[in-house]
């Protein structure tokens, strides 16, 4: 059975994959699941359930999706987790953004910011800022959108992944391009794609590689435009990328073509971005095609058609806030206008185009003083940081100005308090032979003897000595007296049962504890186990070695002692005694003290009597 550190790390794997690789998170969220219920892990059932309503709700699948956050918010009920009822409130605010209920989403991520709960990782935080400026961004509240984003970009800068660093430049970018500052949007756009290596981040590479394509066609460069989607053309994409982020980025393909003159590609990119949303609530994405529909008409000469899809195209922009589309669109109109001889026509969309395009450079400019500045606190900010974390290592009381100066900064140390705890794992096993060692036997044989005790049951501990080990080093070397243990501990780790455990004592000495087992059961087990050992063979540096024995020891609980030095001491005289006996056998401590199995001359013999008091 998984233990609790090891459900937590494959939910903070899953968790940190969720943006990057959505498929493989969903994958390792319902192992973590089934992990956590085998284990009646109440909270890494919650954060299975909890990154799977993620999951679901990025693909759409609301249904799913709630049903995931509902079993989240029955167990929050019984562990009152903060962090756990920060992330849902996360949800709830995703969950609002995707229905376009953005002031709901804006309370929601409002909620968990202000202030900062204390809980919240940093890659919570990265996410819910990332979150919230994309609201502000569906807002048409450019400004607001960059502080949020450049925030979640200060704290991914440090803390968090590749992959979501690239997603965050992108954003910025595309921001950037909306507030009127394409050239600045390319230099992001170009840093998040030499961050994101497009082969190995296939849910994020459409979505970042036509973002740039859109940033060079706005800068007129259809060339660069096509280079930036040309490493996706060869490829499959997978199957589970959201739909609205591929149709974007196949109509962004199709535009790159049509700006080309390459007409046929282009027809096929914009007929899939259609079949994408087809019944789908995506104006941004209707009215690009709508425009590229105009492109391809104009090149096919039928220019009314084209005027046609472009008032199309500017109807679908009332209904977002983007000024970039409106007003891009808005100057293809007026010059589509004047190619069909309407003269005032194409002076009234010049006109609306001129207003569009003052209030984008009045943006622009607020944009651009707005990026410095932002960029200007993150600095103070992070310095800050900076000379607190300095503060602590000289004294251990500026711990806490140094939190309360940098509460936006700081994270807690989850991630390694949870490697601490598999090292405690590691520190329980012995590396040669892969069993428990005596530190374990030590902390689980008195947990053993008391539930023997209240259940009514029987324990029984038996230690092993391998016979003749000391000549099986000077014979054949060390090595092969290493492989004869690993030999060993391999038959042990196969031949107990599911309640019971083997050790490494130490040296050749190993121990076993049968939980339920009488001192003849237990004897009879080690019989079987001795049989198999001796018919082993090992192999080392070409030589071959069989006809390993050992001789053992049994006490049983509370029969033969009531303490667990009792049992130790009493197994230890049973083992003795079996070694004065001739070894090769099996000796079950008796009140009246140890009486061994007959000896057993010939090594190769696999039949074992057994002697018990």
């Amino acid at each position: 059975m998984a233990s609790v550190s090891d459900i937590a790390l494959l939910n903070l794997e899953a968790w940190q994959v969720n943006y990057s690789d959505p498929d493989r998170s969903r994958l390792l969220a319902e192992q973590a699941l089934a992990m956590a219920i085998a284990a009646r892990d109440l909270s890494g059932q919650a954060y299975a359930n909890l990154t799977l309503a993620h999951c679901h709700l990025r693909q759409l699948n609301i249904t799913d999706s709630e049903y995931f956050a509902k079993a989240t918010e029955a167990l929050q009920k019984t562990l009152d987790d903060p962090r756990v009822s920060a992330l849902l409130t996360f949800w709830r605010g995703v969950k609002f953004s995707k229905a376009e209920e953005y002031d709901l989403a804006l309370a929601c991520y409002q909620s968990v910011l202000e202030p900062h709960h204390p809980a919240l990782m940093p890659i919570d935080l990265m996410r819910i800022y990332n979150a919230l400026g994309v609201v502000h961004l569906r807002k048409g509240e450019d400004l607001a959108a960059m502080r949020c984003l450049y925030r979640a970009l200060s704290i991914g800068q440090t803390q968090g992944a590749a992959p979501e660093r690239a997603m965050l430049l992108s954003n910025i970018g595309y921001m950037q391009l909306c507030a009127g500052n394409p050239h600045e949007s390319l230099h992001l756009q170009r840093e998040a794609c030499e961050l994101l290596q497009l082969d190995i981040h296939p849910f994020l590479a459409p979505l970042v590689a036509a973002n740039l394509a859109l940033a060079y066609l706005a800068v007129g460069n259809a060339e660069g435009a096509f280079e930036a989607i040309r490493p996706l053309l060869a490829v499959t994409l997978p199957s589970g990328i959201n739909a609205a982020i591929l149709a974007f980025y196949h109509v962004v393909a199709a535009h790159t073509f049509a700006e080309r003159c390459e007409l046929d590609p282009a027809r096929r990119h914009l007929q899939r971005a259609w079949q994408l949303i087809d019944q789908k609530d995506e104006p941004d994405i209707e009215l690009h095609c709508c425009w590229v529909q105009s492109l391809l008409c104009r090149a096919e000469g039928d220019f009314a058609e084209a005027t046609h899809q472009l008032k199309v195209a500017l109807q679908h922009s009332s209904k977002i806030k983007e000024r970039f589309y409106a007003e891009r669109i808005t100057l293809e109109l007026a010059h589509s206008q004047a190619r069909e001889g309407y003269f005032e026509q194409a002076f009234r969309s010049l006109l609306s185009h001129h207003d569009m395009l003052e209030q984008t450079l009045r943006t622009a400019e607020r944009a651009k003083l707005q990026t410095l500045q932002t960029l200007h606190e993150l600095e103070r900010a992070e310095s800050q940081r900076d000379d607190a974390l300095e503060a602590v290592e000289r004294a251990d009381a500026t711990n806490r100005e140094l939190l309360r100066l940098n509460q936006e900064l700081e994270h807690r140390m989850a991630e390694i308090e949870l490697l601490q705890q598999a090292l405690r794992e590691q520190a329980l096993r012995d590396p040669l032979t892969g069993l428990h060692n005596r530190r374990h036997l030590q902390e689980e044989l008195p947990v053993a003897m008391g539930l023997a005790e209240r259940q009514g049951h029987a324990v029984c501990i038996a230690l092993i000595d391998v016979d003749h080990f000391k000549a099986i080093n000077d014979g054949y070397g060390h090595t092969m007296g290493d492989e004869v243990l690993v030999m060993l501990g391999q038959i042990l780790k196969a031949s107990v049962r599911g309640s019971d455990f083997a050790c490494r004592y130490g040296g050749e000495e190993f121990c076993i504890v049968f939980q339920g087992a009488q001192a003849a059961d237990a004897a009879q087990r080690l019989v079987d186990i001795l049989a198999m050992v001796r018919s082993a063979k090992v192999q080392c540096d070409g030589k071959s070695l069989s006809g390993v024995g050992f001789s053992a020891g049994v006490a049983e609980f509370p029969a033969h002692g009531s303490t667990q030095h009792q049992l130790l001491s009493h197994a230890d005289a049973a083992l003795y005694q079996a070694k004065q006996a001739g070894r090769g056998r099996v000796v079950v401590w008796g009140a009246e003290g140890c009486m061994s199995s007959p000896s057993v001359p010939d090594m190769a013999e696999t039949t074992l009597g057994l002697d018990q008091v």
